[in-house]
């Protein structure tokens, strides 16, 4: 949860340079520049994380092994991003309708930034559903 808090942050407080650090950069956009990665990503993930959902995923979210926790997605999502499913983990948490989902990638000591959606929209204090 610690990588997933440190993009939340240093998306809200413009420090865009450093997700390149806690991201796994798409296939899409890794032949752009650091520039241009750093500029998509900052725009892709404004709407889709925030310290304060990040907060609620921690109180509230399914954490695991990402085949457990997302077993028909996994395969796909691994895929696309050219990473092992053992390697990953994801934290899952759905609130009115809408799922979050977060999925990093385990490399030694640190984790990236797989995949990302919805954190934000969990940030209500209302209870999950």
């Amino acid at each position: 949860m610690l990588a997933v808090s440190k993009l939340a942050d240093n998306l809200a407080n413009s420090r865009g340079a450093e997700l390149l650090d806690t991201i796994l950069i798409p296939v899409a956009i890794q032949s752009r520049t650091p520039s241009e990665q750093e500029q998509f990503l900052t725009k892709a993930l404004a709407d889709e994380i925030s310290p304060a959902g990040v907060e609620a995923l921690k109180r509230h979210a399914e954490f695991g092994p990402l085949k457990t926790i997302f077993p028909n997605e996994a395969p796909v999502w691994c895929s696309q991003a050219g990473v092992n499913v053992d390697d990953c983990v994801a934290f899952k948490m759905e609130r009115a309708g809408i799922r979050a989902e977060v999925v990093m990638l385990h490399e030694g000591q640190t984790y990236r930034l797989v995949r990302c959606t919805n954190v934000r929209q969990m940030a209500s204090e209302k209870s999950p559903t």
